[in-house]
């Protein structure tokens, strides 16, 4: 057997989905700053951002994120079959034998618990605090779930659930851990009893901040890092540099996770509004009959357009709500899946923007929702308070200490 290598580290991102590969490629470049090597293993479409900061990668087997997005809109959380489970636990346990590295570090890859187990390697888990059993916010029958849809998925369902929400919920957290379960107690691992715990690794790093996201009677070994800030390196074109703001600016963006067929229903509904609209497509349409009062591009700096915004229109995604949130912009959300619906649900607890049910979308109720925002200075004064916590945090360089501490470095 190979000898541990105690400066190398493998990152395996939750390949295909945009904010789980740059949030480690973020931690990775700091921590690559104080002396480790990391080796990424992934397959996804956003591979080439991890060539591109000069990390090494190998293929690896990777679940496919537009059935697994497929999933969560229709309110599913089981991922794994029996054959995909065991097939992504066999090809870790093989990488993890073979270079024996001084810690694995993770987003959102859930076979990962039990392939380091096996392997008894440290596990470093970069997640979200509401994906932990410690998140202290309630949950409310979100209108993804199937039995709120079953019931129409408006305010009614969602009363009708509520006497029984304890037991629906108690149902879904257990019902993503079947086949991991399966899995564990035929190769001697303790079975989880909820799928959260499939999350946790020995170091969990909590890419949030606790005003937004807080948690209750957390352990030791969970920690506040902050959220981890991308943007793409590229520059602001010319005409995003020379904007000349005379009237509200709304940004609209679905992330790498939205659903595309929202942006020609809130371009037309734009069109009527006395607003400039900046648009990134992310890749997800090409929209080509765009409305006078917009510009589009593929993809933007960030920074860039949310310091002209005073509005973000999204679908709700972690990544693009913390960038409204760092420039005090506040948000109108229209989430597709119950996850972002968790997002939104905190951002309206802290004031910071407006949710628009999208399983029974009605385009007057987004037209209110955007009116109401950008007349009400509330909305952009919350938002200005939490970005105020946002900001104070050290974009990776929290995560990297705590990464480098753990390692006893």
């Amino acid at each position: 057997m190979p000898q541990a290598s105690h400066d190398l580290i493998l990152a395996f991102p939750h390949a295909g989905f945009l904010a789980h590969t740059v949030r480690l490629v973020e931690i990775a470049r700091r921590v690559r700053e104080k002396g480790y090597r990391v080796l990424f293993f992934s397959s996804g479409k956003y591979d080439w951002l991890i060539r591109e900061a000069g990390f090494p990668l190998e293929e690896i087997y990777c679940l496919d994120p537009e059935a697994m997005m497929r999933l969560l809109r229709s309110g599913e959380v089981e991922f794994y079959s029996e054959e995909t489970y065991e097939r992504s636990v066999a090809e870790e346990l093989q990488v993890l034998r073979r270079y024996r590295p001084a810690c694995v570090l993770g987003d959102h890859r859930w076979s990962l618990r039990s392939s380091t187990e096996m392997a008894s390697v440290p596990y470093v888990s970069v997640l979200n605090a509401s994906w932990t059993r410690f998140w202290a916010l309630p949950i409310r029958p979100y209108y993804h779930h199937p039995l709120t849809r079953a019931l129409g998925a408006g305010r009614a369902a969602r009363s009708l659930i509520r006497p029984v929400l304890p037991i629906a919920a108690a149902l879904f957290k257990k019902a993503g851990a079947r086949e991991q379960n399966r899995w564990r107690r035929r190769n001697g691992l303790q079975g989880f009893s909820v799928h959260l715990e499939s999350f946790e690794g020995d170091l969990n790093l909590l890419a949030d901040v606790p005003e937004y996201s807080p948690c209750r009677a957390l352990p030791q070994n969970f920690r506040y890092v902050g959220p981890l800030f991308w943007e793409p390196d590229c520059q602001a074109p010319d005409w995003l540099r020379n904007f000349r703001k005379t009237r509200p600016v709304v940004y609209l963006s679905f992330g790498s996770t939205g659903d595309a067929r929202y942006f020609p229903v809130v371009l037309e509904l734009l069109r009527g509004l006395d607003v400039d609209v900046l648009v990134t497509t992310g890749g997800l349409a090409a929209i080509p009959d765009p409305p006078a009062n917009c510009r589009i591009a593929e993809i933007l700096p960030g920074s860039a357009v949310m310091a002209l915004a005073d509005l973000v229109v999204c679908h709700g995604g972690n990544g693009t709500i913390y960038q409204a949130l760092a420039a005090g912009v506040p948000i109108v959300g229209i989430p597709t899946c119950i996850t972002q619906e968790i997002e939104m649900d905190q951002v309206e607890r802290c004031g910071c923007g407006v949710q628009v049910n999208e399983v029974r979308f009605r385009v007057n109720e987004l037209r209110d929702a955007i009116q109401k925002v950008l007349a009400e200075p509330r909305y952009r004064a919350q938002a200005r308070k939490l970005g105020t916590a946002v900001r104070a945090w050290r974009t990776g360089e929290e995560a990297a200490d705590r990464i480098t501490a753990f390692l006893g470095g």
